[in-house]
């Protein structure tokens, strides 16, 4: 009898799965796959925060959290149904060409140097007219903080932005650390077709 060839214990590559520890906040949600073959996570509205951050903490300082009309933006704040069957939530009105910043819901730790690019989601840009000013963005495997999304609306109408709201996408993807080899003079540099010409020079001569 012919030695056993002992198998492989099934499971998930690491290079295409690689671990990520993730802490959901309150109120935030996991990101989530649209299918099978999706690359990009969505990712939901936590709260509508501040630029900055709270002191001691790793989060932005919240500037309405979908529970209570904040005193600020009482004006804004209007009953809003996300689904013709669900129920009715208090939602922010995103006001034509203004800009406000939300925060995703989760802080993450990537190994390095795995990082992850915050992107628009293309129904909200090319339909509704809603757009993400600070994308892309990459978020480092350092960063141990809730990333902030800054959508602007470039529509003629309010915008209603709820709690749970799918608003942007995350893409991870692992970073190339070149080595620098610093050359004295741009001619040290190998000589291409292109050159130092525009788009398309390879081309038109």
């Amino acid at each position: 009898m012919g030695a056993t060839t002992k198998r492989r214990p099934m499971g998930k590559d690491p290079r295409i799965h690689p671990a990520v520890r993730i802490y959901v906040l309150p109120n935030g949600r996991m990101p989530e796959r649209g299918s099978d073959g999706a690359v990009a996570f969505d990712v939901f509205v936590r709260a509508i925060v501040a630029p900055h951050l709270e002191p001691n903490t790793p989060l932005r300082k919240t500037v309405f959290d979908f529970r209570e009309k904040p005193s600020g933006f009482n004006g804004y704040v209007r009953l809003h149904r996300p689904n013709r069957e669900g129920p009715e939530v208090l939602a922010y009105m995103l006001p034509p060409k203004d800009s406000i910043i939300v925060g995703v819901g989760f802080i993450v730790e990537m190994p390095f140097p795995l990082c992850y690019l915050v992107l628009p989601k293309s129904g909200l840009s090319t339909v509704q007219d809603i757009h993400i000013i600070n994308a892309p963005a990459p978020v480092d495997s350092d960063y141990r903080g809730e990333a902030g999304v800054r959508l602007e609306n470039r529509s003629i109408n309010p915008f209603p932005i709820y709690q749970g709201q799918a608003i942007a996408q995350i893409l991870f993807t692992r970073a190339i650390m070149p080595d620098f080899v610093r050359k004295e003079h741009y001619l040290d540099l190998a000589p291409s077709l292109r050159g130092a010409h525009g788009f398309g020079s390879t081309t038109s001569r």
